[in-house]
């Protein structure tokens, strides 16, 4: 009986391959996220300009404006805290 052994660099070159293809797909996937981080990043500059200006006719409400704002902040940091760490561990 005769045993067939792979080559080396074909077994090498597979899971470079395959490393390749993981990256790829995490590239595909942070792309397809992206527009959705600008829209909503957007969307918190304008409400933050848009607070601003209410802050100057109504100083009452700026106390739960920044409070909305920090906790805005907070939440969209942790996602990008989450986001990176997925990057980084495929990486």
């Amino acid at each position: 009986m005769h045993i067939h052994r792979m080559n080396p660099l074909i077994e090498s070159n597979e899971a470079f391959a395959a490393q390749r293809a993981e990256a790829q797909r995490e590239r595909d996937a942070f792309k397809n996220k992206l527009p959705e981080s600008i829209a909503r990043l957007t969307a918190d500059d304008q409400n933050c300009v848009l607070s601003i200006n209410a802050q100057e006719h109504n100083p009452d409400g700026e106390a739960k404006q920044k409070n909305q704002q920090e906790k805005k902040q907070t939440e969209a940091d942790a996602k990008q805290n989450d986001l990176s760490k997925h990057i980084s561990d495929g990486v």
